[in-house]
């Protein structure tokens, strides 16, 4: 999984933007059963990227299959 996180500003650190932020995202995931569950054998492993976007601040979050992860990431299609 790749987090892309666009804050307004670089006011927060780099830190606090992400720790919560990606709990929060895999349990909505779970939730709305686009993972299985959130657990070790369901996510290998997470990016995070940091940009400032002050007019559009987002999060945006590309899933990748573990074979797409560690040789072409081609991302999951649905």
């Amino acid at each position: 999984m790749v987090y892309r996180w666009y804050e307004p500003n670089r006011r927060r650190d780099k830190d606090n933007v992400c720790a919560f932020g990606r709990k929060v995202i895999q349990d909505a995931l779970v939730r709305g059963k686009y993972l299985r569950n959130d657990g070790w054998k369901e996510i290998a492993g997470f990016e995070d990227v940091f940009e400032v976007d002050a007019k559009r601040p987002r999060i945006e979050v590309e899933i990748y299959e573990e074979k797409g992860w560690t040789k072409n990431r081609k991302p999951l299609s649905g």
